[in-house]
């Protein structure tokens, strides 16, 4: 795995796991326990990451002869409690326009414009994971041709420039209006080498800060799933989708990152239609 992926289990496993099971040997642990944790835990993703861990790990561990017996095969992923959470935090996976719009005011009040307007606004018109954002440079932009080339992350943990995700990471993305917006004011003849977004490295914590001061829910995946929902209410085909935001498969864009938008976002939707028509990425029916 990647070093920023074994960084992360550890993070996960020292909140949710170490003061709770974590002080007991593997041989001790039983599916009773096991299944006492995963209920405890209350965060979302926390829970569906720690059950992925353990069914791993437990599964690695029967397999070796290290223990007679797989607990994680009587344990299950907690349905009810996990469902509630799903429904409070799926009503805020997007930003609707609304929101957006209040947002991206709020962040160009005074005599210059936040910093971090720049980057969500790019990320929510563009697609881009956090990390692959920090890590564009100028020479991925293509203004003439409206493309932008994601070849790299900025890992913000270990504070270097790494490869994506994974090959489906490694795409081309169309530079909408709004991006580009972006790029012609951020411009002042940096040379192809400069990082666009060298500086914002905070930004989790400040869209919290955001979150806290407007009254909604907003963080950098949600600009992902928000771009994700509008193609694809635009029309854009879910392979396309996938294609563009580099997901490996086309189940994981269709399960995880579409929802349902509301009536005050079609004015948006629309221009993103618009853009793809023109640019043929939907073909114009007669």
């Amino acid at each position: 795995i990647k070093e920023s992926t074994y960084n992360q289990y550890v993070e996960i496993y020292n909140r949710y796991t170490y003061e709770n099971v974590g002080h007991k040997r593997v041989c001790d642990l039983e599916a009773d326990d096991l299944q006492k944790h995963l209920n405890s835990i209350e965060a979302k993703s926390g829970l569906k990451k720690i059950y992925q861990i353990f069914r791993d790990l437990f599964y690695f561990l029967h397999e070796q002869n290290t223990l007679k017996v797989n607990p994680m095969k009587f344990v299950v992923l907690p349905k009810r409690d996990l469902d509630k959470v799903i429904d409070k935090e799926e009503k805020d996976e997007i930003l609707l326009y609304k929101d957006e719009a209040h947002l991206l005011e709020y962040l160009s009040r005074g005599k210059n414009k936040n910093k971090y307007y720049y980057i969500i606004k790019f990320g929510l018109y563009s697609g881009l994971r956090r990390g692959e954002l920090l890590g564009l440079q100028w020479k991925h932009i293509d203004i003439e041709n409206e493309t932008i080339s994601v070849r790299q992350q900025f890992d913000i943990r270990e504070r270097k420039i790494t490869s994506v995700k994974t090959n489906a990471a490694i795409r081309t993305v169309p530079l909408l209006p709004q991006t580009k917006e972006v790029l012609l004011e951020l411009y002042n003849n940096q040379s192809p080498d400069e990082f666009i977004f060298n500086d914002h490295y905070g930004i989790t914590q400040r869209m919290s800060d955001f979150s806290r001061k407007l009254g909604f829910r907003v963080n950098p995946h949600m600009l992902r799933h928000t771009f994700t929902s509008r193609s694809y209410t635009a029309g854009l085909d879910p392979k396309r989708i996938q294609q563009m935001i580099g997901h490996e498969t086309v189940d994981i864009t269709l399960n995880t990152y579409t929802h349902v938008l509301e009536k005050d976002d079609l004015e948006v939707i629309q221009m993103m239609r618009d853009f793809y028509l023109e640019k043929g990425l939907i073909l114009k029916l007669d």
